[in-house]
């Protein structure tokens, strides 16, 4: 059951399916090397910007349930959003965008009905 939570993944990600983007992180940062957008472009006003680190598959000892923490290839390697370490990240710690989420939104999304909503 796919529901609109008025939420938004900004990699930018919209929970509304409008905009996906995932960003490098700015510094180099080697543990999360990625950041997924999930601020609504139209919460403007904000020092921080919500985001959802992505952690490198290889660095797992044990895999999370999939259900909270998809998987997502990104430049031929797999990564794990990890939805329950979300954040406010200032603009400042966010490099380069990447790319734009297409088919993996739904797992996003699905991700967070989960970790809010229990289903």
């Amino acid at each position: 059951m796919q529901r609109n939570m008025g939420l938004s993944l900004t990699i930018s990600v919209h929970f509304d399916g409008s905009v996906r983007h995932l960003y490098q992180q700015g510094g180099g940062k080697a543990a999360y090397p990625f950041l997924l957008n999930i601020h609504h472009p139209s919460a403007v006003g904000y020092h921080h910007t919500v985001m959802v680190p992505l952690i490198p598959l290889t660095r797992l000892i044990d895999f999370p349930p999939k259900k909270l923490c998809p998987l997502l290839k990104i430049q031929h390697q797999h990564y794990v959003a990890m939805t329950h370490m979300l954040g406010g990240v200032s603009p400042k710690e966010i490099g380069e965008w990447i790319k734009q989420l297409d088919g993996e939104i739904y797992e996003v999304k699905n991700a967070f009905d989960f970790l809010l909503n229990g289903i």
